[in-house]
């Protein structure tokens, strides 16, 4: 229960503080225990930090996991939304998961970059993989014109991550994401 309470402390701290503002006396004391008795459930506050991180990323990818069944069987033309809303839904609808990953990916922390990275790979491989998947099958029925999927891939993930940005920085706009979507869309639909 302690270890949860750890974590849970953590990650709003990170949230609020970035990692490098977070501080391990401030974490034991959103626990109510003092700041020796951490050592006892981690090793350090890179090791709280980074177990915090992958179970994130474990959530978010059973997010993504509950988006792909939410569009299966739309239009294509639809997916695309759908998918950057409900992605952007998980971060906008928690502030403290927002200010969580605004702290994670723009960490200015030198030594956590290649942990940050590493810990983000299966997030980052799910996202390539099932859009892949849903692009290859959308060119083979016909929906979208015949293209190689990783061009594609990298252009949604270009409109996928500039939209975040925006989220991050609190600059975001739905209606803004549904333009991006449109002009993504219009260049790919087949004419």
């Amino acid at each position: 229960m302690t270890a949860k309470k750890i974590k849970e402390a953590t990650f709003e701290l990170v949230a609020k503080k970035g990692y490098e503002g977070t501080t391990l006396a401030e974490v034991a004391r959103l626990v109510g225990i003092k700041k020796p008795s951490i050592y006892a459930h981690f090793p350090s506050k890179e090791e709280i930090f980074i177990t915090v991180l992958q179970e994130e990323v474990n959530n978010f990818c059973d997010h993504i996991d509950h988006i792909e069944i939410d569009i299966q069987n739309k239009p294509i033309e639809k997916i695309f939304m759908e998918i950057l809303k409900k992605g952007m839904d998980y971060f906008y609808q928690n502030l403290i998961r927002k200010g969580f990953w605004r702290n994670v990916l723009f960490c200015a922390c030198c030594m956590l970059k290649d942990r940050i990275n590493i810990s983000t790979i299966p997030l980052k491989e799910k996202i390539y993989y099932k859009l892949f998947h849903m692009i290859k099958e959308k060119i083979e029925n016909g929906e979208i014109e015949e293209q190689s999927p990783d061009a594609l891939i990298y252009s949604f993930e270009c409109v996928m991550h500039g939209n975040f940005t925006m989220l991050l920085y609190d600059k975001f706009d739905y209606k803004k994401l549904e333009k991006s979507c449109q002009i993504y869309w219009s260049d790919l639909s087949k004419e």
